[in-house]
């Protein structure tokens, strides 16, 4: 069967992907001056604190450096998912994401050049305070910056109201263009998507797509998900398809979690564990 698909090809949004590098960018030149400086400033702030030479016996404290340069790990174990969830439930003009970042960047940029103002002034407790501050705003934003980023991934009401329409089977990409939310159990697919964001162009990996084109042959139903009498699913049967999902995914069904939590914050943890985003997608 012939595609039905006329969409245009995929565009770069570009104001999508400035943003996004300009959060990893200021991310990853925080990270590199934190790492870089702080090791320093502590090894002389701790042997002044001991009354050691800080020449001679600088490797008397090095293990108390060590402790506090791996602080920030235990807190991004903590603060990381907390910041996520937040953000998950957050819901402002700018988005999910941006206050968030936002107030991130700033905190960060504001108490990050008080770490080498305290360190000239002799005061290690005013490094650890400046420095725990940096971490914990880094924190803040470093999570919803990757989930930024991860944001294509389809919401369950853009899932359940996707139309074939929306599928370019030719070119590989899906635009989000429908959506089916639920109140009470019920719902109706719209063309009016929660936010301006939400309308976005999704590239679709080559098995993916090989398995919507075959799909797309065997139906003659509108929607991409449907019932058997063609229509778009209900929230109950949406429920049960994903029951099924789950169980027949893995051993422990309770490792996926909500389509919430499949949509990105399991690949945010594992990205920031350095798994490579090819193996993930």
């Amino acid at each position: 069967m012939e595609t039905q698909a006329t969409t245009a090809p995929f565009r770069l949004n570009v104001k999508r992907t400035m943003l996004i590098g300009f959060a990893f960018f200021g991310i990853l030149l925080m990270w590199q001056i934190y790492d870089s400086w702080c090791p320093t400033f502590l090894s002389q702030l701790f042997c002044d604190a001991f009354s050691l030479d800080p020449t001679a016996d600088s490797e008397k404290v090095q293990y108390l450096v060590g402790i506090m340069m791996a602080l920030d790990n235990v807190a991004a174990l903590i603060l990381m998912p907390i910041f996520g969830h937040l953000s998950d439930k957050t819901h402002t003009k700018i988005g999910k994401r941006m206050p968030f970042i936002l107030i991130g960047t700033f905190l960060c940029a504001v108490a990050l050049p008080f770490i080498p103002l305290f360190f000239h002034l002799d005061e290690l407790a005013g490094v650890i305070v400046m420095m725990a501050i940096v971490v914990a705003s880094g924190m803040m934003y470093r999570n919803p910056a990757v989930a930024l980023m991860l944001g294509a991934g389809l919401r369950k009401e853009e899932a359940v109201g996707l139309m074939w329409e929306d599928i370019d089977l030719k070119n590989g990409y899906i635009h989000v263009r429908h959506a089916k939310p639920f109140h009470h159990g019920k719902g109706e697919v719209t063309d009016q998507l929660k936010s301006k964001a939400a309308y976005r162009t999704i590239p679709i990996p080559a098995w993916l797509l090989q398995i919507l084109r075959g799909e797309h042959s065997k139906t003659n139903s509108l929607f991409v998900l449907a019932m058997r009498n063609g229509e778009s699913l209900t929230e109950s049967s949406f429920g049960r398809l994903w029951g099924i999902i789950k169980a027949r995914t893995t051993d422990d069904p309770e490792k996926i979690g909500t389509p919430v939590s499949a949509r990105h914050p399991n690949v945010i943890y594992a990205l920031d564990f350095h798994v490579h985003p090819h193996l993930l997608r």
